[in-house]
């Protein structure tokens, strides 16, 4: 009797708001892959606007893909368009190897105090 795979787990993506000060913080818990980078993209976007910094926490974010990555670049650029600083923060050593493979660890990162 051949042995039945587990079902592979669905994506999923939830974002959570929390201002802080002049800034507001984008909490993203699951995976930011192709099936919900718009998600995030159209949530940032509507976000840039009302804020001066925008922070997104992937501290419980269990998977990235190049979408994500894509997505990633399209809310820095939009960010940096309307004067909008935009920082990720609390990623995992594989997300982090990730950007530093692709060269956009620099971008993300916060500004180091001088």
């Amino acid at each position: 009797m051949p042995s039945e795979a587990a079902p592979a787990p669905k994506p999923w993506l939830t974002l959570q708001t929390i201002p802080r000060g002049d800034s507001l913080v984008i909490e993203c818990r699951g995976w930011l892959t192709v099936e919900h980078a718009a998600e995030l993209k159209n949530h940032a976007g509507a976000a840039i606007p009302a804020t001066k910094h925008l922070i997104v926490d992937m501290k419980q974010l269990e998977r990235l893909d190049s979408a994500g990555l894509g997505t990633l670049v399209a809310i820095y650029i939009s960010a940096k368009k309307n004067g909008c600083q935009f920082t990720v923060i609390n990623y995992g050593h594989q997300i982090e190897h990730l950007l530093d493979l692709t060269r956009l660890l620099p971008i993300f990162e916060p500004p180091h105090p001088h």
